[in-house]
């Protein structure tokens, strides 16, 4: 998914990785949404009751054998797994509400900015 928006006045293009093969959104709503919702509260962000979030947890558990956890990186789970095309018919309509939420609200930065700037010294 490809869309442009302006950051800090300039018009900016941004990428999301959406081919099924690369399996980032997989590895990013089942990290985030479903096993980081307590701290991360993107379930309440995106809509999604605690109920479905659970009944996707377990599936992905008991199910799909999920390894993601908070230090399994996508290369090491994900790209690895036998039930991406499964996890992601499982995972579609979380999916679909992650992808709205990170185009609106990379839009909507340009009119209420919540971006953050950083800099790094260069090393010599």
């Amino acid at each position: 998914m490809f869309f442009k928006t302006k950051i800090d006045g300039i018009k900016k293009g941004f990428l999301i990785p959406d081919d099924p093969k690369q399996h980032w959104l997989n590895y990013h709503i089942v990290k985030h949404v479903i096993l980081n919702n307590k701290q991360e509260q993107l379930g309440e962000v995106l809509k999604i009751s605690s109920n479905e979030i659970n009944e996707m947890k377990l599936k992905i558990k008991k199910d799909f054998s999920c390894s993601v956890d908070q230090n399994t990186l996508q290369k090491d789970s994900c790209n690895k797994c036998t039930f991406t095309r499964d996890c992601k018919s499982l995972l579609k309509p979380a999916i679909k509400k992650y992808l709205n939420y990170l185009e609106k609200s990379t839009r909507d930065d340009a009119e209420n900015p919540t971006h953050a700037h950083y800099s790094r010294e260069k090393t010599k």
